[in-house]
């Protein structure tokens, strides 16, 4: 039997390769491309959200179910780490406002001088300092940014290199407010607890918001652009940030102002 989460061509492909006699997948306009071809068992959701979405394809398993809250695992060794750099950094108790201002698709970033003015007004505003996080490839990205928001007089700093795990303890021990993008780190901070603000250009914060009973979060998103919703991954006016920019910078420390007060 295989499951199939994705409904593209690829993992259609995938699931029909694999012998599995039971196949299933999305109807309609929920699976994408030539996805219906490889299924034999197709499930219409109700659903929305894409969490949601997914566990409807259990329905034909007899399964239904529900996801109320995220559950994360970690050991000590991940807690020592970030207490080890915590304590490197003289921070041991200090929560932040930690920032992740990137994503895989340009569709999904803003631009980084609206980062560094929201950083400065979080600062001043609560007193936080800005802990900037970033992905493998990012690192260089993040300096840059950091050295921007010092150069504006924001208290800012580089995360540590974590892996998932560490991140999560990371997030859960010193983050007083989270922002950025539509990511895994995002809907991570969301299902922690976190006071989160989720800004989303080019996909669907209705399909994409995090859905955990306990997540604090506020969505930003400005549905009158022409790509808003449309999961372009690229630019189609060839305007790197162009899917974000009609969200400023006093929606941003509104949402903020809104989840901390």
């Amino acid at each position: 039997m295989a499951l199939d989460f994705q409904g593209l061509t690829k993992s259609g492909l995938v699931a029909w390769l694999s012998g599995a006699k039971r196949r299933i997948g999305f109807a309609g306009e929920a699976c994408r491309e030539l996805n219906a071809l490889f299924t034999n068992e197709r499930v219409r959701p109700v659903a929305r959200a894409v969490i949601h979405m997914n566990l409807e394809l259990l329905r034909p398993l007899g399964v239904e179910t529900d996801v109320a809250e995220a559950r994360f695992v970690w050991d000590a060794s991940d807690e020592e780490y970030i207490a080890s750099w915590a304590r490197r950094e003289g921070a041991a108790a200090e929560r932040y406002f930690v920032l992740d201002p990137f994503a895989g698709w340009v569709t999904k970033v803003w631009r980084p001088e609206r980062w560094v003015s929201v950083a400065r007004a979080v600062g001043q505003t609560y007193g936080l300092r800005t802990l900037v996080f970033y992905g493998p490839h990012e690192r260089q990205e993040a300096e840059a940014l950091v050295s921007e928001m010092c150069k504006a007089g924001v208290a800012a700093m580089l995360a540590p290199e974590t892996t998932l795990r560490q991140f999560v303890v990371l997030v859960r021990q010193h983050a007083a407010l989270f922002a950025g993008g539509d990511t895994g780190p995002m809907h991570i901070a969301a299902a922690l607890g976190i006071p989160t603000v989720a800004l989303f250009g080019a996909s669907d914060s209705h399909r994409n918001a995090p859905v955990f009973s306990n997540a604090r979060f506020l969505v930003v998103q400005d549905f009158s652009q022409p790509c808003a919703g449309t999961f372009d991954r690229k630019c189609r006016f060839h305007a790197p940030g162009h899917c974000l920019d009609s969200i400023t910078v006093e929606q941003v420390l509104d949402a903020i102002g809104r989840l901390l007060h």
